[in-house]
């Protein structure tokens, strides 16, 4: 019986590889993976010169402090004037899935009195067709495009020989209907997965060389999972062909049930659940309007208080403890907005992701950017990370400003290595198998 398993299985690899399509899937399989990946290597190079390039402009910047003021002034024209600057560094997987890395601030500018964080506008010096297309990294390229392959590959394995009556002749033989099916698996995946780790090799290749990223073991470890994960979702869309081919009476109607349904898996159904989640969780859309309205109510105390100054009806000293006092209040009452706020939005992503999982695109998208570390964990990473930044430097600056007062800050005061670092912690290996276990048994 394994024999005769074997054999049918061999009979689909020699099928599939005296077809001119082999050749077409092959081709078409490596060269779009390896010019999407170099496409994608290169970005990334660039966006890595970028940062590197604006991390030492920042610096000069920093230190070009104006000797001729006394050094409180030098203080309050960095910590409240200025501010600093701090950057973002790519993350080296972005290539084979770039996630949520586009939608994640790359620069953040602090000072003592405000703060805010973007990512870098580039659409004015890049050609502007290419917003309106995705990405081509690795995930991409095998949600949309690879796993129609597959479907073409096997839509009509059974059907097709059911049409033409070598089914029925296979079937005298008394071979069980199971190690038909096993076996036409094993040829579809062996004949697909070919030139599928070919074309990974290559582009993992192209990564190194033309991203400059380093193979550590985490890296390689990391690159193995999102090609284990391509070949996963793969073998599903084959055996999707396998069941239409099998519950088709012709050729031509299992095709269009496997058209229809990568349609509707890679197409509608991500967007479409994805909202459906934002419509049954809804977020605060007016927390920011909440937080102006606090900002002109302490704007209207400052202004009080300096009336109040000027009729002689309080101290400059009470004005001054008041007014911070008030400022404290404010910002405070901001925070709880805007805890509010993202407790809501992660309840919103909670549910959006659950329902999108019904989708095998979806699934893919979500496990490949996790593993690249560019996913929902980096991007909420990211956001606690610019938080803490602007924690810690409103005390940096605050220990200055007091220090600068006290007169015990001498002509070097500007030290680098004082200066509060914006650190975004990458997610270890165990954490990421955690993040991806439930897409990964979704799609197996």
């Amino acid at each position: 019986r394994n024999l005769m398993l074997l054999r049918i299985a061999q009979k689909e690899i020699l099928l599939h590889v005296r077809e001119s399509r082999f050749l077409w899937v092959a081709g078409l399989f490596c060269g779009l993976v390896v010019l999407g990946t170099a496409l994608m290597s290169r970005d990334y190079a660039r966006r890595l010169e970028t940062y590197h390039t604006s991390l030492s402009a920042e610096r000069r910047e920093t230190f070009a402090v104006d000797g001729s003021q006394s050094i409180p002034r030098q203080v309050r024209a960095l910590v409240n004037d200025r501010g600093i600057f701090a950057f973002r560094r790519p993350q080296e997987l972005a290539p084979l899935a770039s996630g949520l890395e586009s939608a994640t601030p790359t620069q953040i500018h602090v000072s003592d009195t405000r703060s805010w964080s973007r990512q870098a506008n580039e659409s004015n010096y890049q050609n502007p067709l290419l917003g309106l297309f995705p990405r081509p990294d690795f995930s991409y390229v095998v949600a949309s495009i690879l796993s129609l392959v597959a479907l073409f590959f096997t839509f009509d394995a059974v059907c097709g020989e059911k049409w033409s009556g070598t089914l029925r002749l296979m079937m005298s033989t008394a071979v069980s209907r199971d190690r038909v099916l096993v076996g036409k698996w094993i040829g579809s995946m062996v004949t697909l997965g070919i030139p599928f780790v070919l074309a990974i090799l290559l582009g993992m290749v192209l990564l190194i060389v033309i991203g400059g990223v380093t193979p550590s073991g985490p890296t390689l470890a990391r690159m193995a999972g999102i090609a284990g994960l391509g070949l996963l979702y793969l073998s599903l869309f084959v055996t999707i062909g396998l069941a239409v081919s099998v519950l088709a009476r012709r050729p031509s109607s299992s095709l269009l049930i496997c058209l229809t349904l990568w349609v509707a898996s890679t197409l509608v159904l991500p967007n479409l659940l994805a909202s459906v989640g934002r419509r049954l969780r809804p977020a605060q859309s007016y927390q920011q309007m909440q937080k102006r309205g606090i900002d002109r109510e302490v704007r209207e105390e400052y202004a009080r208080l300096r009336r109040e100054n000027r009729e002689k009806k309080i101290s400059d000293e009470e004005r001054q403890r008041l007014g911070r006092l008030g400022w404290e209040e404010g910002e405070a009452e901001k925070g709880r907005i805007a805890e509010a706020y993202l407790r809501s939005t992660g309840a919103q992503v909670t549910v959006s992701q659950a329902l999108s999982r019904a989708s095998p695109a979806a699934c893919l998208t979500y496990a490949a950017s996790e593993l690249a570390d560019t996913g929902l964990g980096y991007y909420q990473r990211a956001q606690a990370a610019y938080a803490q930044y602007r924690r810690d430097f409103r005390e940096y600056a605050r220990r200055l400003r007091r220090e600068a007062d006290e007169e015990k800050l001498q002509s070097d005061w500007l030290q680098a290595e004082e200066i509060p670092a914006l650190t975004i912690r990458s997610s270890t290996l165990g954490e990421t198998v955690d993040a991806i276990a439930t897409e990964v048994i979704v799609l197996a």
